[in-house]
């Protein structure tokens, strides 16, 4: 397919920033809402003006992008705005919950309905999630209605064991609202295809499957597709004697694919399909600092990602030790002087570099997990920290993995930013999460993070209530015995506590 560029002098205006060099064979840099794009092709400089991808930035603005070949126009469908503040109340600050979820995470940007939602079942894996949008209406979260089902898998979801009896019959061709649909039943079942798309319905009586797909056919234009941006996709309708349930399947690789799935009317699923968005992430996944290093660290968090970047990498373990680990394990010891480098030249002197080698001594692959803002120490930014690292223990080696936490200072000098005091403790493995965060188990604590600016900053004085549906609700009150702040928590089966709204 050829590229189709847009003239952003000329055309319609977009949230787009151009960071354009004072020399024309200078790169020029795409961001989109702040956030720096790399299209397949880079924007270039045509006779004076900017020109840059028109699917690269439509996608990243939310739009769906298609290319009529018939009439030689490219179609753009954009109804729903994709800034955080556009997100329903209950999913604008989800994104922090996907940490160690390394697929993209989608959301509706639009729900059904008003009422009191909360999110619950709300489960995650390395490539794969899922969680439920219920309406409380004041009730318990197990009576809840069910708004909406999340998901994403690396399979689509599977068909209704009564699709194979529905349609294994011959199929008849009819006109439904100018569309050309199978018919299968006498109109019990009907599917038919719109681009990459498959349409199902499946009804509990003759001519009910017809009704469900002219339902779709309404709801959503010609030539749209349900999801903007997807690939290829399924959507399912079903009337089997209980409400009616709308389910819809897509992928936007071919690897993962994602789920929605509920008991809302037809035209209120197309419209949440419509409005599906990729959720802002807190805590992004960045290119490390190691192997290559900065010139000059210029904030205190830089320093301290520069420093354990360095550590993922290094290793010193003897002999027997790496053969226990199988094999090679990161770049050896040459990672630890760079580390030993993002000191400061007070600390470096008080410990030499051969001192802070051999405090490594049977650990490899540091990788930091977790890092907070934690007030001040004598003037200096304070920040805690939550590693995981690999150790061999043991006369005969065994590799393992252990959890640490602590607390580290870091100063601005002349150099750059660089640390200047910390230290690593173990977390208690015999904890019930496994001594994995296990700040992670106390409500109060998890309420604190969530709500506060840093690990320690004052919020007031924490007040605990069970609720009836298995919640609780943690509020920070005043000297004067007024709440400033309140969040409301789950904990799930793996003991962990999880914020389902707070303010």
């Amino acid at each position: 397919m050829r590229k189709k560029w847009l003239g952003i002098a000329s055309a319609f205006a977009l949230a787009v920033i151009l960071a354009v060099s004072a020399k024309a064979d200078d790169p020029i840099r795409l961001y989109v809402n702040g956030r720096e794009i790399q299209p397949e092709v880079p924007p270039q400089l045509v006779n004076g003006r900017t020109m840059v991808p028109l699917r690269w930035v439509a996608e990243a603005l939310g739009a769906d992008v298609q290319w009529d070949a018939a009439n030689r126009a490219v179609v753009v469908n954009s109804s729903y705005p994709v800034n955080k503040g556009s997100l329903p109340r209950v999913l604008e600050n989800l994104g922090a919950w996907f940490e160690g979820v390394e697929i993209p995470v989608y959301v509706p940007a639009y729900l059904p309905g008003g009422g009191d939602l909360a999110v619950t079942e709300f489960r995650t894996t390395k490539d794969g999630y899922s969680f439920k949008v219920v309406r409380r209406d004041g009730g318990p979260v197990s009576l809840a209605e069910e708004v909406v089902s999340v998901e994403a898998a690396q399979q689509p979801f599977p068909p209704y064991p009564s699709e194979a009896q529905v349609f294994s019959a011959t199929p008849e061709t009819v006109e439904v609202d100018g569309r050309q649909v199978a018919s299968y039943n006498s109109g019990t079942g009907a599917k038919w295809r719109q681009g990459d798309w498959e349409f199902v319905t499946i009804g509990g009586g003759l001519g009910e499957g017809l009704t469900l797909a002219r339902a779709i056919i309404r709801s959503l234009p010609e030539n749209v597709s349900p999801v903007p941006g997807a690939a290829q996709g399924k959507l399912r309708a079903s009337r089997l004697g209980n409400p009616l349930h709308v389910t819809a399947g897509w992928t936007y690789d071919g690897r993962t694919w994602y789920t929605l799935d509920g008991r809302s009317s037809v035209e209120e699923m197309v419209k949440m399909l419509q409005s599906i968005v990729r959720l802002p992430r807190e805590g992004t996944p960045q290119a490390r600092y190691y192997p290559q290093i900065p010139k000059k660290i210029t904030s205190p968090e830089m320093a301290l990602q520069a420093y354990f970047d360095a550590l993922f990498y290094a290793a010193n373990l003897t002999p027997a030790q790496m053969a226990a680990a199988g094999g090679t394990v990161g770049m050896g010891e040459e990672p630890y002087r760079t580390a030993h480098g993002y000191w400061s030249k007070e600390w470096q002197a008080a410990h030499p570099y051969e001192e802070f080698l051999a405090s490594w001594q049977g650990t490899a692959h540091v990788e930091l997990l977790r890092l907070l803002p934690a007030g001040e120490e004598a003037g200096q930014p304070r920040f805690f920290v939550e590693v995981q690292t690999l150790e061999a223990v043991g006369e005969k080696p065994r590799l393992g993995v252990f959890y640490y936490w602590g607390f580290f200072t870091v100063t601005e000098t002349a150099a750059g930013w660089r640390l200047t005091g910390g230290d690593l403790e173990p977390e208690n493995l015999g904890w019930k999460l496994g001594g994995h965060q296990p700040w992670r188990g106390d409500p109060v604590a998890v309420a604190h993070v969530k709500v506060g600016s840093s690990i320690d900053s004052p919020l007031g004085e924490p007040v605990t209530q069970n609720n009836a549906d298995g919640t609780v609700t943690v509020s920070f009150v005043d000297a004067a015995g007024q709440e400033v702040h309140q969040a409301v928590l789950v904990q799930t089966k793996d003991g962990i506590w999880r914020v389902l709204t707070w303010r």
